[in-house]
């Protein structure tokens, strides 16, 4: 699928976020691997390859959301209301009431960035 018309700053804002998660992503799966002598183990391995192929997945998924592609904002949207069911837990969880209420603020502005009316003709 391709984008209808320009894409609003509120999509370009959000694929820029989700680029720069997975870049962050696969620097941190890179510097794993090239320090793997620091954290020995399997479950370590198995955590710096995970991080890495999540990492290229944003990339990926991020590219997808600045092209307009449809299937990215459906997995963005999706994974950002399991980010928010996590806040709205961290919330009601003692101790942690600040950072359950920033997920959720995040969380409903990225969804609102998403699925306003100009997201949804530039990704009709």
């Amino acid at each position: 699928m391709t984008a209808n018309g320009p894409r609003p700053f509120g999509v370009t804002l959000v694929g820029f976020i989700i680029f720069v998660v997975g870049f962050l992503g696969v620097l941190s799966g890179i510097l794993g691997l090239i320090y793997r002598d620091s954290y020995p183990g399997t479950l370590a391995l198995s955590a710096i390859v995970a991080t890495l192929v999540i990492g290229l997945i944003y990339l990926l998924v991020g590219k997808g959301i600045f092209s307009g592609n449809r299937g990215s904002r459906f997995l963005v949207g999706l994974v950002t209301l399991i980010n928010l069911v996590a806040g709205v837990i961290a919330a009601l969880t003692p101790g942690r009431l600040v950072s359950g209420l920033v997920q959720i603020l995040v969380s409903v502005i990225i969804l609102g960035l998403l699925y306003n009316s100009s997201a949804k003709r530039f990704f009709a």
